[in-house]
């Protein structure tokens, strides 16, 4: 990766890239746990050099852990692949430059851009932050801390990313930017995303900027693909949790049969629409422990879609983590990962490591206040939804609740 030594907890992102948090606010990456308030956002002109980004570059080259990068150094401890590794070895062509910066930024390559709560599902394990449907049910479901106020619950009715004056600041860091990540909420459903892409298309910037955008797939609309082959490469990660009836339970509003479809459309155009990668990202947790062998085996017939998916270990919120289950759901659980590990051909595959963090992860100790709490809240959800769980998937259930 690099000709230095690479000192313990380096990271190349606070470097190189441009991070947007849902709410407008610069942040380091989807994982980074700020350690002051004084962040600025999206329309402030220093971007690079504010104090704790400064300090964290530091002792980045110091070879110290931050605080903030807990839950990085927590997946690496379980055996499993980082945020941290993945882009490192990503932008390696980079590593060099910034171990002999000094400290100082390079210029902006990557853009991590998380354009807002405009959704158009309400994930069990997700916030109102990153679910504009959660803001208006949030209080239906949740008391006392966890509540909503409706001042906050007005402010979460807007995005950053309907401001004109937003995309300006976007693009006048054009020059530098190579990659953009987009996130939500979700992307493919914002007309000002879309037009943005065709401005670049325009301008004939597109040529060299590779797009990724992370999507539930519920949607692929032809504003988005329309555009595709027009730049340098684009890749997708698809949010998928489970298959079939217990997706669209995990994942409310969500409808398995559209995402089916669109990711035979992604596998059909592939090459035409020059997409480098179809990667699946599942949210590993109490509701799909038992999932993840049936979503193998929904993935082997697709030529180009991955054919394992990265198990992303859910840390937040904490009650929905998959160590806080029975004990005879997490040997089950261990089984069939196990058995996924052993079977699938090809050893060397980055992903197997995540299988191995999610074994980790079922063998930590449990908390039985966490894990009442998670059958509260499932329950809870369920009447709401006008679902059950014991109806969608009885296994599961009788684990859980019998």
């Amino acid at each position: 990766m690099s000709s230095k030594i690479i000192p313990d907890g380096f990271c190349i992102l606070p470097w190189m890239s441009l991070y947007i948090e849902n709410d407008g606010v610069r942040n380091v990456c989807c994982h980074y746990k700020k350690e002051t308030p004084d962040w600025p956002d999206i329309n402030s002109e220093d971007q690079s050099n504010f104090k704790e980004i400064k300090n964290l570059r530091k002792k980045m080259l110091d070879g110290r852990w931050a605080a903030g990068c807990s839950t990085c150094k927590s997946i690496e401890d379980q055996g499993g692949v980082s945020h941290r590794e993945k882009r490192n070895d990503e932008f390696k062509s980079m590593v060099d430059s910034a171990l002999k910066s000094k400290g100082e930024p390079l210029d902006v390559y990557f853009a991590d851009l998380r354009l807002g709560n405009s959704c158009n599902l309400r994930c069990r394990m997700c916030d109102p932050l990153s679910s504009r449907p959660w803001a208006n049910d949030w209080n239906k479901i949740y008391s006392g801390r966890e509540k909503l106020y409706e001042a906050q619950r007005k402010k979460l009715l807007s995005s950053w990313s309907e401001n004109d004056s937003s995309w300006d600041n976007i693009r006048r860091k054009l020059k530098s930017l190579k990659q953009i990540e987009f996130a939500g909420g979700e992307p493919f459903l914002m007309k000002d995303l879309a037009d943005f892409l065709y401005e670049l298309v325009q301008s004939g910037e597109s040529k060299d900027i590779t797009l990724s955008f992370i999507t539930n797939l519920t949607l692929l609309p032809n504003n988005f693909t329309n555009l595709f082959s027009s730049f340098k490469a684009i890749n997708i990660t698809v949010s998928l949790d489970a298959t079939k009836k217990m997706n669209d339970y995990i994942r409310s509003k969500s409808n398995f049969e559209k995402i089916h479809q669109n990711l035979l459309s992604l596998d059909k155009n592939f090459k035409q629409w020059n997409i480098n990668r179809v990667g699946i990202n599942t949210t590993y947790q109490a509701l799909n422990c038992l999932e993840i062998k049936d979503l193998c085996d929904y993935l082997q017939p697709f030529k180009y879609v991955d054919k394992l998916p990265y198990l992303n270990i859910l840390f937040e919120p904490a009650f929905y983590q998959v160590r806080h289950v029975p004990d005879e759901l997490k040997k089950t659980a261990i089984t069939q990962l196990e058995e996924i590990i052993d079977n699938f051909p090809e050893k060397s595959d980055w992903r197997l490591l995540s299988f191995n963090a999610a074994i980790s992860a079922l063998k930590q100790k449990s908390d039985k206040g966490l894990f009442n709490l998670f059958k509260r809240v499932t329950l809870k959800v369920d009447t709401f939804d006008q679902t059950h769980l014991r109806e969608i998937n009885p296994r599961l259930y009788s684990y859980l609740f019998l």
